[in-house]
């Protein structure tokens, strides 16, 4: 996952270069309808209207232990996830 980057600025750093966080955005794909107190235990996520007996999750994951958060809140929570998948930029 990638969760940070190098850039230049050379205006506000003199030309030094400065690590910058880069947000990645992931889709979740859970199976089952989630009920709103299941949906409100992921507030840095979006959902989409169920289809066909899932529910898609998504949003921007910024760093390793921001996903280890939400795989674990999946875990607690009981649901099964079926498919996880990094969305472009």
């Amino acid at each position: 996952m990638r969760s940070r980057t190098t850039i230049r600025t050379q205006s506000r750093n003199h030309g030094r270069e400065e690590i910058v966080p880069v947000t990645t955005r992931y889709q979740f794909t859970i199976d089952g309808e989630l009920s709103e107190r299941a949906l409100a235990a992921f507030p840095e996520l979006r959902a989409k209207l169920p289809i066909s007996g899932t529910t898609t999750l998504f949003g921007p994951v910024p760093d390793p232990t921001a996903m280890r958060g939400i795989l674990a809140r999946f875990d607690n929570l009981g649901l099964t996830l079926l498919e996880m998948r990094q969305l472009p930029d």
